[in-house]
């Protein structure tokens, strides 16, 4: 049996064939990358939930998930992109199910900020998160791993299985869309 306190570093030879054996029904196997996981997943779920109970929630919600689906998972994409894949959509439920909006409302009010600078700065993040949602998925989770969670280009590039230029440059693209759509009713109010 796994000790599932004890994470260990697996190489990618030994992730595939651990993917391989669980998805053949090995418990041990499994348990083997639960732990080898369980670390990286539970920091990527406290980054993004309220509390840090709901993460462990997460994480064990996002397991079960993977048991369930592993026997039908795509043996050629890595398995940790497609378990961070699993963790992402178990976060997103989180927020769906709980009707939790993220953002800066979700922040405590700032000491001695006027009512105006609160209307600004939810004006702001209303059209950030506008913005954002234009973005294309890549686009998207290359700015929260480099951005938010600060991965460098190669472990991203691991992730999305791309090269780490592809990467910065799928980033470059995602900062200039979020410029330009945060920087045109600026524009539009200085030319009207």
């Amino acid at each position: 049996m796994v000790d599932a306190s004890v994470a260990p570093t697996l190489t990618p030879d030994e992730v595939r064939q651990l993917a391989a054996h669980a998805a053949l029904g090995d418990r041990d196997a499994f348990g083997a990358l639960c732990a080898a996981y369980r670390h990286d997943l539970l920091a990527y779920a406290r980054r993004r939930l309220p509390q840090p109970e709901d993460a462990e929630d997460v994480l064990q919600v996002t397991f079960l998930k993977a048991l369930r689906s592993i026997h039908k998972r795509d043996q050629s994409r890595p398995f940790n992109v497609w378990l961070f894949h699993i963790a992402s959509n178990t976060i997103t439920d989180f927020y769906r199910t709980r009707k939790i909006t993220a953002g800066l409302d979700a922040l405590p009010d700032p000491v001695g900020s006027s009512a105006e600078e609160q209307a600004l700065a939810s004006h702001l993040d209303a059209r950030l998160e506008a913005a954002f949602v234009q973005l294309t998925a890549r686009q998207r989770w290359v700015i929260r791993l480099r951005v938010i969670e600060g991965h460098s280009y190669e472990e991203i590039a691991e992730r999305l299985n791309c090269s780490a230029g592809a990467a910065r440059a799928t980033q470059m693209r995602a900062l200039q869309a979020l410029r330009a759509a945060l920087e045109a009713p600026a524009a539009e109010r200085l030319a009207g």
